[in-house]
């Protein structure tokens, strides 16, 4: 995304924190943390379609399931990509992550994970990986949320070669061998509130091992504009460090999505 067009959005944002701040002020409206426990389902989506000299059309869209009790914690979530230039598809991905966590200690928790998913632009026709771990809830409280994890993973993916044409089209897709692997996964989860309208939220996840190390980014900024539906402007990184050749390494993915959270 150009920086002129991300510093516009980034405008947007702001101006609607704004205005949102002020009635919030007028109102003398109070901070709203929700109860602990329960159950919290978001979706959000964004699209873009521009049409004349090139044809454009961008469609993006992720939901989340998350169940809290005393004893456990199921986090599910699922994501869409897809663009298209002219004729030719530019973007398509799709992914999955599920997670349960057994509360064993203040703070602690031991933790099962499985992440599944297929980028047709990636290098890899698919990539999976199942783990396990413990993990430790670091901050929690009415501004700040950290916590991180870690352990040990089984990884199994498929490299694929995209052969293209001279318009930048794929035209051939060589898949290789299915290939596993023992790997290590890590994840730290961050959020933080600036004020009862703005937050930030940051998550970075990595599974490395000797196929191939993964690692993700996604970094937002969301804008409260009623009690259910937000603004969220963001960043998203994903870095694979062997992909096949003629494939890049890094991906990356500017997003201003409607969001929709329904709370306990």
């Amino acid at each position: 995304m150009h920086p002129r067009t991300l510093g516009a959005l980034l405008g947007m944002l702001l101006a609607c924190n704004s205005a949102k701040r002020a009635h919030a002020d007028d109102s003398g409206s109070s901070s709203d943390n929700g109860p602990k426990f329960g159950t919290t389902i978001t979706g959000q989506a964004g699209a873009l379609a521009a049409r004349g000299n090139t044809d454009t059309t961008a469609i993006n869209a992720k939901a989340e399931y998350l169940h809290n009790t005393h004893a456990n914690t199921d986090d599910f979530e699922l994501e869409w990509l897809y663009s298209k230039s002219g004729d030719i598809v530019t973007a398509e991905r799709w992914a999955t992550n599920l997670q349960h966590n057994w509360n064993i200690a203040s703070g602690f928790y031991i933790y099962a994970s499985l992440h599944y998913e297929d980028d047709l632009f990636s290098g890899f026709a698919y990539q999976g990986d199942v783990s396990t771990g413990v993990g430790y809830t670091i901050l929690d409280n009415a501004k700040t949320k950290l916590s991180v994890q870690i352990g040990p993973a089984y990884q199994r993916l498929r490299p694929e070669q995209l052969k293209k044409n001279a318009s930048d089209e794929v035209i051939e897709r060589i898949q290789g061998p299915d290939e596993d692997s023992i790997a290590a996964e890590a994840k730290a989860k961050f959020e933080y509130d600036f004020n009862d309208i703005t937050k930030l939220t940051d998550t970075l996840s990595t599974v490395a091992s000797s196929l191939n190390t993964y690692v993700e980014n996604s970094l937002a900024l969301q804008v409260k504009m009623s009690n259910t539906l937000s603004l969220s402007l963001g960043y998203a990184v994903r870095y694979n460090s062997s992909p096949p050749a003629d494939t890049l390494r890094t991906d990356t993915q500017t997003t201003l999505n409607v969001v929709y959270t329904k709370k306990p």
